[in-house]
């Protein structure tokens, strides 16, 4: 039962940091630290494309995926 109760306050504490914050940080999640770089390589090389290149890949309707906004 503890380790419930650890988790439930757990899930409490990301509720409230969504809601009140607006975003949280994952720490000691085990992703080693050049795949992160890499992401990040990967992302902002996407955000450096010409608009045109990135409407290429627009977010689909129900969606969270693609470029733009919903």
């Amino acid at each position: 039962k503890g380790n419930h109760d650890e988790f439930h306050n757990e899930i409490l504490n990301l509720a409230t940091a969504c809601e009140e914050w607006g975003f949280f940080q994952v720490i000691d999640h085990g992703i080693e630290l050049n795949l992160l770089e890499n992401i990040e390589k990967v992302a902002k090389d996407f955000f450096m494309l010409p608009l045109e290149e990135k409407k290429k890949y627009p977010m689909l309707p129900g969606t969270v995926q693609g470029y733009g906004q919903a």
